[in-house]
């Protein structure tokens, strides 16, 4: 009897798995967590010294979901293009919708290939702006979608790293988040200049019943 393991790493959960996955069966899944600002400081490291306060180091590491690949982008470009200043940097970020082009480049692999249900779902949530609940989620739907179809794309997204959980209730990194905000302000202009309506039918761009602050930035 053999002792080996395998070990595999990827942005999807493989199909199949689960029905092998358990305490006291032969395999086991989890789902990684983004780093610490700490661990994120290390990775800046090893692209060389860089200039910022550690609210500022927490906010960049924040807006990636602690996620190492981004976080190694986002250093090389800082080195590069701020003179490895993480403050000037953020100013950018603050003032308009920039977006490195490899991390966009990324999540518009990922958003390709979800149903239009799935978008439609991450199209509420960047609305919503602040983790909602399954109940609430629902509820937005302009069109009747059946709940056991919203669970699904939910899973689906889940296990694609698009979807942040926490407890009950469901949002997104900050910076899928602003993708996902940019690629809805693109698809309605769109809509509007060939006047082909879809998404625009779909969704609500601001909520009455939100919180004042949540409502002005949508």
């Amino acid at each position: 009897m053999h002792q080996s393991c395998l070990l595999i790493t990827s942005r999807e959960k493989i199909p199949g798995l689960s029905q092998w996955e358990g305490n006291y069966l032969p395999v086991r899944c989890w789902q990684l967590k983004g780093l610490s600002k700490a661990a994120g400081k290390k990775i800046f490291a090893t692209k060389g010294d860089f200039i910022a306060l550690e609210a500022q180091w927490q906010t960049l590491s924040d807006r990636y979901g602690g996620n190492p690949l981004a976080l190694k982008i986002a250093a090389s470009a800082i080195k590069d293009f701020f003179a490895s200043d993480i403050t000037s940097f953020l100013e950018i970020l603050a003032q308009s919708s920039f977006m490195l082009d490899d991390i966009q480049n990324l999540l518009e692999q990922q958003f390709r290939r979800l149903s239009d249900v799935q978008k439609e779902i991450m199209y509420w949530l960047a609305i919503e702006r602040e983790p909602v609940s399954f109940r609430e989620l629902k509820t937005n739907f302009i069109n009747r979608i059946p709940p056991q179809k919203i669970v699904q794309g939910l899973t689906y997204i889940q296990v694609r790293s698009l979807l942040y959980k926490k407890a009950s209730k469901f949002s997104q990194q900050p910076v899928i988040m602003e993708f996902i905000v940019n690629n809805l302000i693109e698809q309605i202009y769109q809509e509007i200049i060939t006047k082909k309506i879809d998404v625009l039918n779909k969704v609500s761009l601001v909520q009455a019943q939100a919180k004042d602050y949540i409502r002005e930035a949508q």
